[in-house]
């Protein structure tokens, strides 16, 4: 028989048994708050703590009683209502990331940045074409964040190499030639 760890009682204290969960439910009353750092993402929308989860204690037995464990992590059903029972479940950390907004929105960063890489770029200076960030960093012994950086606009050259995506070299010769 398998039991579930759950306390004689539910101490405030930092140290005791309860140290993860009660790291939980702070962090959660610190997001809801106007002041915090991420409040655009919490208070702003209107994401708040149920009144009676102010009180640690109950939000502690509620946890017990739902499934808690310290493997699991506290999450919002439906991300634009606040933090209450009907609304918060115990999950794992990929459930977490699934439901959360911001990774579908880096995630999405992420495909664009890896294409990115890969889409074929000219360096000026040689006009030579490469087909990815990677190939022109080994041949020119440069690195490939360096040549990103480039492109992006945040240098203008490196190495006293000069790049340009493929697309906008190609249309700056044909401006050039008409």
């Amino acid at each position: 028989m398998i039991y579930k760890r759950y306390p004689s009682d539910c101490t405030l204290s930092y140290f005791g048994p309860n140290r993860r969960l009660y790291r939980t439910w702070y962090d959660m009353h610190k997001r809801c708050k106007p002041d915090a750092r991420d409040a655009f993402r919490y208070f702003g929308r209107g994401v708040r703590v149920c009144e009676e989860w102010n009180d640690w204690p109950t939000f502690c037995r509620w946890a017990w009683s739902n499934g808690y464990t310290d493997e699991l992590e506290i999450d919002r059903i439906d991300g634009s209502k606040g933090y209450e029972p009907q609304n918060c479940r115990f999950v794992n950390g990929v459930q977490q990331e699934a439901n959360k907004d911001k990774d579908r929105v880096r995630a999405i960063g992420r495909a664009a940045q890896r294409q990115a890489h890969y889409c074929p770029i000219v360096c000026v200076e040689r006009a030579q074409q490469f087909n990815s960030q990677a190939e022109a960093a080994q041949e020119l012994g440069l690195v490939r964040q360096s040549i990103g950086d480039v492109l992006n606009g945040r240098y203008k050259s490196t190495g006293s190499y000069r790049f340009l995506k493929l697309k906008d070299y190609n249309a700056i010769y044909d401006e050039v030639l008409t």
